[in-house]
């Protein structure tokens, strides 16, 4: 699976088109765009287990903010070589992870 954090912005989109040509899974990550403590935000930041991604992509403001332990990758990257060819994937292979928004209580993952 892939994380993305960052705000809606092309790149966002771009990558989730990216993850899924690749047939990885993708996880919208909850941005601390509105936090005021980020402290308590850090903690709570990623609500399912950490080994599941192989990746954390978005803008490096909030990647910086992050020890995850996790790789992590600046979505402004643009991958060197040539372009690989699409994954094959099939209707019952996992596309997205959704997390409930966690404004009442922590995020809960959906999967």
């Amino acid at each position: 699976m892939v994380g993305l954090l960052g705000p809606n912005c092309p790149e966002w989109a771009e990558w989730a088109w990216g993850t899924w040509l690749a047939g990885a899974a993708l996880v919208p990550l909850p941005a601390p765009l509105r936090v005021r403590d980020i402290a308590a935000f850090l903690p709570r930041w990623l609500p399912w287990p950490r080994d599941r991604l192989f990746v954390i992509v978005g803008e490096d403001r909030y990647l910086d903010l992050l020890d995850a332990g996790i790789p992590r990758l600046d979505w402004a990257t643009r991958p060197a070589g040539p372009r690989p060819e699409a994954a094959e994937v099939s209707p019952s292979d996992l596309a997205m992870v959704l997390c409930t928004s966690g404004s009442t209580a922590a995020p809960k993952a959906c999967g």
